[in-house]
């Protein structure tokens, strides 16, 4: 890694903010995969790289800063995340272990193999089997919020999304019929969020959209985000499970076009929100699209009753 980058100055300040840090020599480079935020890999002094992360701005308006810092603090105890070093409240910053130790940033082909899949699963476990966060923000609660969003500031919406909407009502009555089984959950799983090594052992990372939520939406939104196929999907959710369970693999189906509802209408939102090089629009409505691949499957009404 070369040393001779400019470091943003606003890690150099939150730097000179912990008592630890204060006068020590800053070195490092820019980290490329994130989409929200500025990402280095950084040195301090004399010691071991350090992860740091600027937000990014507008990121204000849909991350909750404090509970992502004390999700990360909860899943580095439960030893499925990198340690939290330093949280500057001034800017925002967030400075953490920095992984190498041979793990690697996955990417979606690597859950073309159950191995990685398990892993993954196998960390979500863990998590969800760690205290309730204090925040419960649930699948729903998520799309509603950037429906106000939408109807509020007058985001224009693709001509076909009234059908993906009454799809989402159809899902949404389903769940209610019988609620919501809350677990402390990530709610992101891009794939560059987990960081794997040859040994079969998982890290999370990334917990700005963690809250407590449904477990059956946790897991149907990782198999929407690597593409898996309907019948693997069924195994898949037994493989977290621990069994066959038919209630909780028809909502991890029905999961999956929600989280797309759900980041369709934020990557449009934020289209109109910030100003940025990346197509949000386009982002956004790909997703929404993509949701007629489970509310026009033949299975769908199966699905619905079976998730009651």
């Amino acid at each position: 890694m070369s040393a001779n980058h400019e470091i943003p100055q606003v890690i150099l300040e939150a730097v000179g903010r912990n008592p630890e840090w204060a006068g020590l020599a800053v070195t490092g480079a820019p980290v490329s995969g994130g989409i929200n935020n500025e990402n280095w890999r950084i040195t301090i002094g004399e010691g071991s790289p350090v992860f740091a992360k600027i937000p990014g701005v507008g990121t204000e308006l849909f991350v909750n800063r404090q509970m992502s810092l004390a999700a990360a603090r909860q899943a580095s105890a439960a030893g499925i995340s990198p340690r939290v070093l330093f949280f500057d409240e001034a800017t925002g910053v967030e400075f953490g272990e920095f992984v190498e130790d041979g793990f690697r940033a996955s990417t979606t082909l690597d859950f073309q193999e159950d191995a990685a899949f398990e892993g993954v699963l196998g960390v979500y476990r863990t998590l969800h089997g760690t205290d309730m966060f204090d925040v419960t923000k649930t699948m729903f609660d998520q799309v509603e919020e950037h429906l106000r969003q939408v109807e509020e500031e007058g985001f224009e919406l693709p001509p076909w999304s009234d059908e993906v909407l009454a799809n989402y009502r159809d899902a949404y009555d389903a769940f209610m019929e019988t609620g919501l089984e809350l677990v402390p959950a990530h709610n992101d799983p891009m794939p560059g969020n987990f960081l794997l090594r040859g040994d079969g052992e998982v890290r999370l990372i990334d917990f700005e959209f963690a809250a407590n939520n449904d477990a059956s939406y946790e897991v149907g939104i990782l198999l929407a985000e690597m593409f898996v196929d309907v019948e693997r999907s069924r195994r898949l959710c037994a493989v977290y499970r621990g069994y066959d369970d038919e209630k909780f693999y028809s909502r991890a189906m029905l999961s999956r076009m929600i989280a797309d509802t759900k980041w369709g209408l934020w990557g449009i939102s934020t289209h109109y929100m910030r100003d940025a090089d990346f197509d949000y629009y386009k982002y956004g409505s790909w997703k929404l699209y993509r949701t007629f691949q489970i509310a026009r499957h033949p299975d769908y009404r199966k699905w619905l009753e079976a998730a009651r």
